[in-house]
């Protein structure tokens, strides 16, 4: 076969959109695998080569036909090769039949469902994207599902033509643990040949990215959920610094869940400018604008909830939903609450969420909020939002850090007012006097006067609700940001075609 006489005219020429989905990996050296995967991307490329010469690729008059006369011969050749090949079939692999029916869909004209792998380090995390998972699979995709074991990922193993596996992954820093991590990834990898990996937080970033890069993954997308190096210093945010730009350097596409996180990001340099970019005005997954709507149905539960915890009907219910963590500003919440909890009698804290212990909150702040009889604990997350915000009057993030602050969004389109900081992501999702309040990070003063003067204010409480509520549901809804990614998905596979003819073609070509 005269490799170099079929791939000339690739060199010279132009080329419009594939109308073929090209897959390309690094395989193992030896034996029939390595012929069959080698066979399959040539196949892969004739048949598009084929396609586009007679419809999208713009060769000289002169040459056209004879062009064509030529893939079609090559591809004859290499489809009555598998024709041979295909008696072993019984006796292949798991794996190596997967190769070996999609060689029988290219080679037939079909087109095969682009494999999403989407990895996250812990199964909660996972679980907010149950509704995005459901809708990808709707929509043609094959989604593969990937958290480390142990935890509640939403029920994403039991969503109908979902894939899901358990790869072990570790959240702290572990060389050795992260190591057999990758290597897991890798043979998943090799083994499920996604197009695109799509990984979220910061360990299953470098994770993911670093054995979708070995794998040869041809679209690598790292989401950006927050930065936990903002609140660090010395040597150990210089090795998380390290880490994020290793992440973003070995993905193709990096994006953020808000613009300002976005400037973040490339004022720190931890991305290059032309592969950073964010979804629609932000968020990874979107809210679910009719489960978080003040239905009559939620207002009911809303009532049993306070019951549940022991707060009276006529109280004012402040409520903070997020880790009990140092960064999210607890012991700002501890303080204000001291003084906010002697001037309004009826006021009522809830503290919903489980404690953090890689960022762990004084203990004698927490004893404190404890002791205190109208501070209430939930016993971990809270599986009914909905109710939990129906019965809140004002949401307290006194935050030190957020990529968007989902509970934020949540909160706005349940029509609840937020008083937060005003730090990158919160500027996104609140509007500042609008939908809820902000105020300086840090400082106790101005975070209990904002409190104070709502729950001094019904009316305000009730207006800055409805322009949360019509604030979220024009930007953030569930079906606007899940479309928008979905779009974006097939956009970056088809911008990586090129790129994958040219390893298919084993030579190099100028882009």
């Amino acid at each position: 076969e005269d490799v170099e006489l079929l791939y000339r005219s690739y060199k010279n020429s132009r080329f419009a959109n594939l109308p073929e989905i090209l897959y390309g990996y690094r395989e193992m050296r030896g034996g029939f695998r390595k012929r069959l995967h080698t066979r399959l991307g040539r196949v892969r490329y004739l048949k598009a080569r084929q396609e586009t010469t007679g419809r999208a690729m713009f060769y000289r008059a002169a040459i056209a036909e004879g062009a064509k006369t030529i893939f079609d011969a090559a591809l004859v050749a290499a489809s009555a090769r598998y024709a041979m090949l295909r008696a072993r079939e019984e006796r292949l692999s798991a794996g190596e039949t997967a190769a070996w029916s999609d060689v029988l869909e290219t080679v037939s004209g079909k087109t095969a469902p682009l494999r999403l792998m989407m990895i996250t380090t812990i199964a909660e995390t996972l679980g907010f994207f149950t509704r995005q998972i459901q809708l990808l699979a709707k929509s043609g995709f094959q989604v593969h599902a990937v958290c480390a074991p142990g935890g509640d990922h939403g029920g994403v193993e039991h969503l109908a033509g979902i894939a899901a596996h358990r790869v072990p992954m570790q959240r702290r820093p572990d060389p050795a643990a992260d190591c057999a991590s990758i290597g897991r990834l890798l043979r998943l990898m090799r083994r499920v040949r996604p197009d695109v990996v799509h990984a979220h937080t910061p360990k299953a970033g470098l994770l993911g990215m670093a054995a979708a890069r070995i794998a040869g993954v041809p679209v690598r997308v790292y989401t950006i959920h927050g930065l936990p190096l903002m609140t660090r210093r010395g040597i150990w945010r210089r090795v998380l610094e390290a880490a994020e730009r290793t992440s973003c350097a070995l993905a193709t596409r990096v994006y953020t869940v808000s613009p300002s996180l976005q400037q973040v990001v490339a004022e720190l340099k931890l991305c290059p400018a032309e592969k950073l970019g964010t979804i629609g005005d932000g968020s990874c997954a979107g809210i679910d604008i009719e489960r978080f709507s003040l239905s009559i149905a939620a207002s009911e539960r809303a009532v049993a909830l306070r019951k549940d915890l022991g707060i009276p009907e006529n109280a004012q219910v402040l409520s903070f939903m997020g880790r009990i963590a140092r960064d999210k500003g607890v012991a700002i919440l501890a303080a204000a609450w001291e003084d906010l909890s002697r001037e309004f009698p009826k006021a009522h804290l809830v503290v919903a969420g489980i404690e953090d212990s890689s960022d762990p909150v004084p203990a004698a702040v927490l004893q404190e909020l404890r002791a205190h009889d109208r501070v209430h604990f939930t016993a971990g997350w809270v599986r009914d939002m909905p109710a939990l915000y129906a019965a809140t009057d004002i949401v307290v993030l006194p935050t030190f850090r957020e990529g968007l602050s989902q509970v934020a969004l949540e909160a706005g389109a349940m029509g609840v007012p937020i008083v937060s900081t005003r730090i990158p992501g919160l500027v996104n999702s609140v509007q500042d006097g609008v939908t809820g309040l902000l105020v300086s990070a840090g400082e106790v003063a101005p975070f209990a006067d904002a409190v104070r003067r709502l729950l001094n204010d019904a009316a305000l409480q009730r207006a800055l609700g409805s322009a949360a509520r019509e604030y979220v549901a024009g930007r953030f809804s569930e079906q606007r940001v899940n479309q928008l990614w979905i779009s974006e998905y097939r956009k970056l596979v088809s911008r990586s075609l090129p790129r994958i003819v040219n390893r298919l073609a084993h030579i190099e070509t100028p882009r």
